[in-house]
């Protein structure tokens, strides 16, 4: 068993092995002997020591606690070759230290982790702060300023913390902070601050090895450019993700027998149901699937590059997502063919009774009180002046707004003619068919309802429905003023010339109201 010691590293105190003290040791030994004796190059081996003891503090000890031959091993390889922590002005001399940076070297780039050393609830903005090279305090101002505005910035909040993880190794430890630039900032200002700017050597025939700072303009540009990809990266990631989430959802509404269920949305599972069969949702859902789906997952995986810059993996799976978009668009132009073609055909289906006598010898027309279901509350759509509503407890309501008739004839009848179209007779039928239209006789008082409505079998095809009221020659018509706007004049005055008058009148089973008198000039 090898033999440890304790040591006081950057502040920090360590149990380590022996061996692996004395190949530490023998390390930066190498690195004073590179750069020379001087104050700078005690200030780099001050700064150096600092981040190796950060190092340390993270997942590199045994389960005992000890500092293994192993580990100084693999933080020597992070940190790099004492070699490259200075280049010669002279292009050989310089290129030899670059290649044998390269081959001593994994190479690192700086990865976006949260910095849960620095963290105040999940290290999401110290980690950014790292990653963009700002202070995190800007950033947390950034987030509590914008959810006192827009409190869904948790969200976004959740969403980075679920997708940045949390650096494991050393080696994620040193991409966090920055690859091997984080070993060769000058001592002050890395030690004062973790965000502090890189420096690079410039050269071994300068005084001292001495360090110079980058160009604080291009600097600031470069830092700007990196919050601006970030902040987009983030609006379309949360966007498209979200936009992704509300597809799934909806996808699984329509076809599955949870849109029937869950209270007050309904109507969004009935919606599609009201214009094609089953099956042909299932195929127009496929084929929306990947129209929007696609486009929104390329967002989402833009959003996530600029956010986390990974590269670009190639382009087949740019050419996959294309031929899938492409083949849910062929399907989608395939199903919206054989929809139009679902309104080949039409039907009729006519129904005509006569109407019971009564005493007296004036006919009033009336409206029928509406069913409760019709007390909708919000307005959908119109298509083909049939309205589709959203009801109060969250059903589709489909009606539309019949033609009324009234013309002469030998008996008191009344015709009721439901019109529907269809991909087929058979189709045509039955949507004519389970039309819903409801009137009711009472003694002298004919009450009609304003409102026709489609069955659940019914699809959505051109329905109109047409009441025609035969009255004989001897018997007067008076017409609720509410009834007017559905009444066909044009019919009444090629039938026979009238012209219409205003009288109040009290009828049994209706209420008191004005009447419009249909004048007959036989």
């Amino acid at each position: 068993m090898n033999k440890t010691i304790s040591i006081n590293l950057g502040g920090f105190a360590f149990q380590i092995e022996e061996n692996a003290f004395e190949l530490l040791q023998t390390y930066l030994k190498r690195i004073r002997d590179v750069l020379g004796e001087s104050e700078e190059t005690t200030e780099i081996i001050n700064d150096i020591e600092s981040r190796i003891a950060e190092l340390f503090n993270t997942d590199v000890k045994t389960s005992g606690g000890v500092i293994t031959l192993e580990a100084v091993q693999e933080i020597i390889k992070l940190v790099g070759e004492p070699e490259d922590f200075v280049f010669d002005d002279e292009a050989g001399t310089k290129e030899k230290a670059q290649q044998a940076s390269a081959q001593a070297q994994v190479p690192y780039r700086k990865t976006l982790f949260r910095d849960i050393e620095n963290k105040v609830f999940g290290g999401v903005c110290s980690g950014l702060a790292l990653y963009l090279n700002i202070d995190p305090v800007i950033l947390r101002l950034i987030f509590v300023v914008a959810f006192y505005f827009w409190h869904p910035v948790v969200v976004i909040y959740l969403i980075l913390w679920i997708a940045m993880p949390k650096p494991r190794t050393p080696a994620q430890w040193v991409e966090m902070k920055g690859g091997p630039d984080y070993f060769k900032m000058a001592g002050g200002d890395a030690k004062n601050s973790a965000y502090g700017s890189p420096r690079t050597a410039s050269s071994k025939t300068a005084p001292n090895n001495t360090y110079y700072s980058r160009d604080p303009v291009a600097n600031g540009l470069k830092n700007s450019a990196n919050v601006v990809s970030v902040i987009i990266g983030l609006f379309l990631a949360v966007v498209s993700f979200i936009g992704l989430i509300t597809l799934v959802v909806f996808m699984l509404f329509q076809n599955s027998a949870l849109g029937e269920i869950i209270p007050d949305s309904r109507f969004i599972y009935e919606l599609p149901h009201r214009f094609l069969l089953s099956r042909d949702i299932s195929v127009f859902s496929v084929s929306i699937g990947l129209l929007a789906g696609i486009p929104l997952l390329s967002i989402f995986y833009l959003g996530l590059k600029l956010i986390f810059r990974f590269p670009v993996r190639g382009i087949a799976l740019g050419v996959v997502a294309l031929l899938l978009w492409l083949a849910g668009l062929a399907i989608f132009f395939y199903q919206s063919v054989d929809l139009v073609k679902s309104y080949n055909t039409s039907s009729n289906v006519v129904v005509e009774r006569e109407l019971n006598e009564f005493a007296g010898d004036t006919l009033y027309i009336n409206t029928l009180k509406s069913s409760p279901a019709f007390r909708h509350n919000q307005f959908l759509m119109n298509v083909n002046k049939i309205d589709l509503y959203h009801s109060y407890d969250g059903h589709l309501i489909v009606q539309g707004e019949p033609d009324i008739v009234i013309t002469t004839g030998n008996k008191l009848k009344i015709t009721v003619n439901k019109k529907a179209r269809g991909a087929n007779k058979d189709e045509a039928g039955r949507n004519a068919e389970y039309t819903e239209y409801y009137w009711q006789q009472r003694d002298s008082v004919l009450l009609l309802d304003k409102y026709f409505s489609l069955g659940d079998q019914a699809l959505i095809r051109n329905q109109k429905v047409t009441i025609t009221i035969r009255v004989p020659e001897n018997m007067n018509v008076k017409i609720s003023p509410k009834l007017k706007p559905f009444i066909l004049r044009n019919n009444i005055e090629e039938d026979k010339k009238a012209s219409y008058t205003t009288t109040e009148n009290s009828v049994s089973g209706t209420s008191t109201f004005n009447f419009l008198v249909l004048n007959k000039n036989f």
